[in-house]
């Protein structure tokens, strides 16, 4: 019955032969200044894992929105000839190639299935997954792993210290990869009916039919993942829908922006030498409640950045002058070079460089969502929690902040304000 629901509802859909998991070798390619992406941008193959440890059950127990979100996406992938091969993988101690046929991959994802196939199913070793999977990486090539990514640490083993130890094995995965790949990475969190036991970290089994957390990771060269939610927008995955997002770069990188001529507060010109980064002629507001106030705004352009547009807007994610304060609002104008308006406002108004930070740190979702005990999975708020996500997390974004010279932002842009 499942296999004849997927006929039914997405068409059987067939795929040619794939080239190996490593891919074509091509040479190292430096990041552009502004990041952009357009047609030339090279056709990469897409290696696709899906782990089939026994804590993945409950997420393929009959047809689930697990299996919807996957299957829309993968057939997205291919649908905007966004690769030349797609190669499909099961993945827990070791990889698991099958036949490049989504319909048919996607219709044995089932407990059984996974039996079947092979490789050590009793436990999670996520380090070593991402091990695996990253040994088939390279600059022609986009990686996809999807999973729970539920830390399995087992009875007897300190919870504590096992997490550790996984967080720098991550962190050092990451970090020789990055030594000589131009890669970023993507996590989304998405959402799924769980019908099965989930395993504690004790190895305690507890029947649950609820709601659970699962992740979707992209990594690869910046301007394939760029491309590729350029033309799949995270609105359109299936089941329950992106819920987090996060992105890690291993370089700074810079976006076009420009001064703007409104909103503001007061008066000022733009430089016609600068316009971009210069301010003339600024002086304070002398009308209504806006006295003695000075506003300008810079228009920003994030379309190629993979930022998820929370983090872009929350202005705790800023670093400005003292006397300055900063909003960020999504520019709605329609044809416009820019994203976003950045308004920058003061009392304080002098003649000065008006620095503008974008920090790197990690979203606050991934606290809200990690559980360091789950011990009783049933307890209040932990169904919603994935245990020892944060450190995993963590791993990857201190492997990416060390190739970037542990630099704490992600750009930086400088407005000249002149009175």
């Amino acid at each position: 019955m499942k296999i004849l629901f997927w006929l039914l509802f997405f068409g059987m859909i067939f795929f040619s032969g794939c080239n190996g998991q490593s891919g074509r070798k091509k040479p190292l390619i430096s990041p552009p200044t502004i990041i952009t992406t357009d047609e030339t941008t090279p056709i990469p193959i897409y290696n696709i894992y899906i782990e089939n440890s026994g804590s993945m059950d409950g997420y393929v127990e009959g047809v689930t929105e697990f299996e919807q979100a996957v299957y829309n996406f993968l057939v997205d992938i291919q649908n905007n000839n966004l690769t030349d091969s797609l190669n499909l993988n099961y993945i827990n101690s070791i990889i698991i190639p099958n036949r490049p046929d989504v319909a048919d991959f996607i219709a044995k994802l089932e407990p059984a299935t996974f039996r079947q196939r092979g490789g050590n199913i009793a436990s999670t070793d996520i380090s070593q997954m991402f091990g695996a999977i990253l040994k088939e990486t390279n600059n022609n090539c986009v990686s996809v792993f999807i999973s729970d990514c539920v830390f399995s640490p087992g009875n007897g083993q300190d919870a504590q210290q096992y997490l550790i130890n996984q967080q720098i094995g991550i962190k050092r995965n990451f970090a020789l990869k990055l030594d000589h790949n131009n890669l970023s990475t993507v996590v989304l969190q998405l959402s799924s009916k769980f019908n099965g036991k989930y395993f504690n970290r004790l190895n305690q089994p507890f029947q649950i039919s609820a709601q659970r957390p699962y992740y979707i990771w992209l990594i690869g060269k910046h301007e394939f993942l760029t491309n590729l939610f350029d033309k799949i927008s995270k609105a359109s995955f299936k089941g329950g829908g992106v819920q987090n997002f996060y992105c890690a770069y291993n370089s700074e990188k810079s976006f076009d922006y420009g001064i703007l001529n409104f909103p503001k507060l007061g008066t000022y010109e733009r430089d016609k030498n600068s316009p971009k980064n210069k301010i003339i002629n600024a002086i304070k507001s002398d009308k209504g409640m806006h006295i003695g106030e000075f506003q300008f705004s810079v228009g920003i352009n994030f379309k190629y950045s993979l930022f998820d547009n929370d983090y872009i807007i929350d202005e705790n994610n800023y670093k400005v002058p003292d006397n300055y304060t900063i909003e960020v609002v999504k520019n709605n104008i329609v044809n416009s070079n820019y994203t976003h308006i950045i308004k920058l406002t003061t009392k304080s108004l002098k003649t000065e460089n008006v620095n503008i930070k974008l920090k790197n740190k990690l979203p606050q979702w991934v606290t809200n969502i990690n559980s360091d005990d789950d011990t009783n999975i049933n307890a209040k708020g932990e169904l919603n929690k994935t245990f020892g996500i944060k450190y995993l997390i963590e791993g990857i974004y201190e492997a990416y902040k060390t190739k970037n010279n542990n630099k704490e932002t992600f750009f930086e842009i400088n407005i000249s304000v002149n009175q």
